[in-house]
């Protein structure tokens, strides 16, 4: 019996032992990308992996089933650096069930998304990594991205703060690209979070209305730190299918707020003020951002429309109170207000007056008559 009982404790021993050792030596970071028949962009997308500033990754990749010679460039790369984990599906499976697959199997802290056709700055990691260290209230950070050979943003995907990222996939706007995402591995295993089946083409949907349902926050960091590649290449099944998908899951989520037909258009200026009423009872989200969101995005009845002259550019000005904005995008507020005179301060730069003249139009001061 005393043996039987020096066995029990020493088996628990060495496996305590064994799963803190595993632990102590896993990785920050656990990278995941799924690829299938893309043997000539995915030298590029590992490149731009195994060049990281920040180094303390493993790279889980999965060969879904492909046909051309992906098997034998990722044994080559699995020869050159023992971070890269190959798995390998038999037949093709899908990117939902592959991606499952690396989230099951990562080991890191945080796990990074790429995809097989896109490339990773030199520095994300490093910079998504810091980010999630500084904002542990934070759950997913994403970034900006940029055509490949650029580093000038894409004009989607680009709003930040986490309340209007919830509050745009309600509107049915994924505010946060997918590939660049870097998540919290604790947070997805504690809410049992995985890419849903049945959501071919659109997974990314409903896996962020996931993360949003269990409490977590979704950021973006200002700045591109991913190539996108654009290529169209898909064929028009691929976006029929991502179409209808897409529209079931935001069908689905903005009941939340309110019962809402498939069949409905799905307008956000119509969605926004059934938002704004549902929300003062239900408080889904943060009830000023939405009515800010609103004013952004469609201004109110009662909006006032002036046009302003500017030395670059003549728009329509939508007023609201102290909001204006125009109606290309530029949003702020108004400082000072007289019958001849709008002092105004931009959201992302400084404050500029505008002078009224006889043929009311306001020009910017000191342009030329």
């Amino acid at each position: 019996m005393k043996k039987y009982l020096f066995g029990v404790i020493l088996v628990v021993f060495f496996c305590g032992c064994w799963f803190g050792f595993e632990r102590y030596f896993a990785p920050t970071v656990s990278v995941v990308m799924s690829t299938y028949n893309r043997s000539d962009l995915l030298p590029k997308a590992i490149n731009s992996v195994l060049a990281q500033t920040y180094d303390d990754f493993e790279f889980i990749i999965i060969n879904d089933g492909s046909t051309d010679n992906t098997a034998e460039v990722l044994k080559k790369y699995a020869k050159q650096d023992s971070r890269i984990k190959i798995i390998t599906n038999s037949p093709n499976q899908g990117l939902i069930t592959s991606l499952n697959k690396g989230l099951d199997v990562a080991r890191g802290k945080y796990i990074a998304r790429l995809d097989d056709d896109d490339m990773a700055f030199p520095n994300r990691f490093e910079k998504q990594v810091a980010f999630l260290e500084a904002n542990p209230d934070i759950a997913v950070v994403g970034s900006w991205v940029s055509p490949i050979g650029s580093t000038h943003p894409y004009s989607f995907q680009q709003e930040t703060d986490p309340e209007r990222i919830k509050i745009m996939l309600y509107l049915g706007r994924v505010a946060v690209s997918h590939p660049s995402l870097m998540l919290r591995r604790d947070f997805l295993n504690q809410h049992n979070i995985r890419y849903r089946m049945g959501y071919e083409a659109a997974e990314d949907r409903p896996f962020y209305g996931e993360i949003i349902s269990a409490g977590g926050q979704i950021a973006s960091i200002p700045e591109p730190l991913t190539h996108y590649r654009n290529h169209g290449s898909n064929n028009p099944e691929y976006y029929q299918k991502q179409s209808v998908n897409t529209r079931r899951f935001h069908v689905a989520f903005i009941n939340r707020f309110f019962p809402f037909n498939i069949s409905e258009p799905f307008r956000k200026c119509d969605l926004l003020p059934k938002m704004i009423v549902a929300n003062k009872t239900k408080k889904l989200v943060d009830q000023e951002v939405l009515e800010d969101i609103k004013f952004d995005l469609c201004g109110s009845l009662q909006s006032e429309r002036v046009q302003f002259v500017h030395s670059f550019w003549e728009d329509t000005m939508i007023i609201d109170n102290t909001k204006i904005r125009r109606e290309q995008g530029d949003v702020g507020v108004i400082t000072e207000r007289t019958p001849e005179k709008i002092r105004l301060k931009w959201d992302d730069y400084g404050e500029e007056t505008f002078i009224k003249r006889q043929d009311g139009i306001y020009y910017l001061e000191g342009m030329d008559k």
